[in-house]
């Protein structure tokens, strides 16, 4: 009896851990058929260097995103493959959803937003901010016609930049928090990938050892229209391997 017991109490934790685990993965998976991938390209592959401030495990903790400043003034970062969404959900499983109107008055679409505070930190021109998650929002009507429609991670506002609809300063945004950066460098650089081709981008050394931390570049694709769609990736170097982190496709509108 008391076996019996004990397989049905284990049971019940097998049956209640599947569950959760479900719950976290189907947020995410809710949203792939609005999200389209057919524009994913290839990575390419860049020689090791020098081992510097991200461990495995902190690349395994930590995202590390493009931040944009929207016209509003609002942080945000682009999730195009649900990334983001995937790697919150799968921590954070207490959220609320908003749909049409509750999610924006005027754009519609579906609004994500976590009852726990998501910490995370802002680099931008030259300064870091300490923020947390407002939501992930999925736009629901689309103005620019003929391109697809993705969604973005918002953050709390920490500052305003003038104009910012004409301003296209970007900077980082690290998730979770990461303790102990404070300054930072940023400058132009080249990375070499294996094949022997040298690609021109940003990089930032988090910890001011002359070792590149974070490298930033851009590529134009799509050129058979008057104006060229941009792919954008951020790599890590993690333990002096250079690990994609994040990407996504800016496309032209007219």
């Amino acid at each position: 009896m008391k076996h019996l017991s004990y397989t049905i109490f284990i049971l019940l934790i097998s049956i209640g851990l599947h569950i959760q685990v479900c719950a976290q993965g189907l947020l995410a998976k809710s949203f792939e058929d609005s999200v389209e991938i057919n524009w994913i390209l290839e990575n390419p592959e860049f020689i090791n260097t020098q081992s510097s401030y991200f461990t495995r495990d902190s690349f395994k903790n930590h995202s590390v995103s493009l931040l944009q400043i929207s016209g509003l003034n609002i942080p945000f970062t682009w999730d195009q493959n649900l990334g983001l969404l995937k790697r919150i959900s799968d921590k954070y499983t207490e959220y609320s959803i908003y749909e049409g109107e509750e999610a924006d008055q005027i754009w519609m679409g579906t609004r994500v937003k976590w009852d726990d505070e998501i910490s995370s930190l802002i680099l931008f021109d030259r300064k870091t901010y300490k923020t947390v998650v407002d939501s992930w929002y999925l736009i629901g009507l689309n103005d620019c016609v003929g391109t697809m429609t993705f969604p973005t991670l918002r953050f709390q506002q920490q500052f305003e930049i003038d104009d910012p609809r004409q301003n296209s300063i970007t900077g980082l945004v690290i998730m979770p928090f990461l303790e102990g950066i404070q300054n930072y460098e940023k400058y132009e650089t080249e990375l070499e990938t294996v094949s022997g081709e040298y690609i021109n981008g940003v990089g930032y050394d988090l910890n001011l050892d002359k070792v590149t931390d974070v490298f930033f570049y851009k590529e134009y694709v799509n050129n058979d229209g008057d104006l060229p769609d941009t792919y954008k990736r951020i790599y890590i170097n993690v333990e002096g391997e250079w690990k994609l982190s994040w990407f996504a496709i800016y496309e032209v509108c007219f």
